[in-house]
């Protein structure tokens, strides 16, 4: 199968390919060594497929093409050729539409889709660390109650391993410091949630309940 050349920020070691790393769904058993997980979900690392042997992207570039570039966005058509992909096949699907239609997939999405529809659909094609980046950036944009939420779901319960990454990413990809980020966006009052906050951060502990 052929491969495309992943794109690394400016100045960056990351390991992840940008923006076409990011894996959603199922993780195939026995991983190759060159995956990593997040969320349970693959990331691969380094050249990321064009096709696989058992995927060829062709129709569902055409499909999401045709969906998005009508009188209007056909939706269903846009769900249904994206809703049925798993893991491996959404990151070649990326890489794929990148190649031939020379626009990112998902900020496709982002411009002919809207409201919950347009955040669904996002999430499902970027996968869960791109996916938690773009939560993260989109948290900064929103009133303190569902900024907090967000914060919640990022941070929360995750594992001191998957932070960890999501850390890395947000860093090599969007110039973001994680930590800081999000301590600096709480209350300045509520030091206790700072507190809390910040021991999840550091140490990967869930202070729910």
């Amino acid at each position: 199968m052929t491969a495309t050349n992943p794109t690394y920020p400016s100045n960056s070691s990351s390991p992840f390919p940008m923006p076409y790393s990011v894996a959603v769904g199922r993780i195939l058993e026995p991983q190759p060594e060159e995956c990593n997980t997040y969320l349970q979900t693959t990331i691969i690392k380094g050249q990321v497929p064009s096709n696989l042997d058992y995927y060829s992207p062709q129709s569902d570039v055409e499909t999401v093409y045709k969906a998005c570039h009508g009188a209007g966005t056909d939706n269903k058509m846009l769900t249904k050729a994206l809703i049925k992909l798993g893991s491996e096949q959404m990151q070649v699907l990326q890489v794929a539409y990148k190649q031939q239609r020379q626009k990112d997939i998902i900020a496709l999405i982002e411009s002919e889709t809207s409201g919950v529809y347009r955040t669904g659909l996002v999430l499902l094609v970027s996968g869960a660390l791109r996916g938690d980046a773009y939560l993260l950036q989109q948290a900064l944009r929103q009133n303190q109650e569902n900024m907090l939420a967000i914060f919640i779901e990022l941070v929360v319960g995750r594992s001191k391993q998957d932070l960890a990454t999501l850390r890395e990413y947000v860093s090599a990809v969007n110039n973001i410091n994680l930590d800081q980020t999000i301590l600096e966006a709480l209350p300045k009052d509520n030091l206790a949630l700072k507190q809390s906050f910040r021991k999840c951060l550091l140490e990967g502990v869930s202070t729910r309940g």
